[in-house]
C-alpha cells in the first residue's frame, strides 16, 4: 500500500484553514464529512493553486494534491449533481 503526503503548499493552506474553521462552517454547512475535507473542498474550489498539480499551473503533478484534486472530482459528481453552483 503507497501512502501519499500533500504538498508543504497544501498542507499549509489546510492548516490554515483548520486554524480558523468559521469559513468552512458558513459556506459548507450542509456538508457532514470531516473537517480537513472541508478544507480540502474550500481550496479546490476558492483556491486551487494550493493544489501542487499541472492543472492549476504547477510544474509538476505532486502525487498527493493530484490523489486528492481527483477524489474531491469524484465524491463531488456523486454526492450533489450541482456542487459548484453553490459557490
Amino acid at each position: 500500500m503507497k501512502v501519499y503526503s500533500f504538498s508543504t503548499e497544501l498542507e499549509a493552506a489546510v492548516a490554515e484553514l483548520l486554524a480558523d474553521t468559521r469559513v468552512l462552517f458558513s459556506e459548507l454547512s450542509n456538508y457532514r464529512g470531516p473537517t480537513y475535507v472541508k478544507a480540502l473542498r474550500h481550496l479546490k474550489a476558492k483556491r486551487p493553486g494550493a493544489f501542487q498539480i499541472r492543472h492549476t499551473g504547477a510544474d509538476a503533478d505532486h502525487p498527493g494534491d493530484r490523489m486528492m484534486w481527483d477524489l474531491l472530482a469524484v465524491s463531488e459528481t456523486f454526492a450533489h449533481p450541482h456542487y459548484e453552483d453553490q459557490w
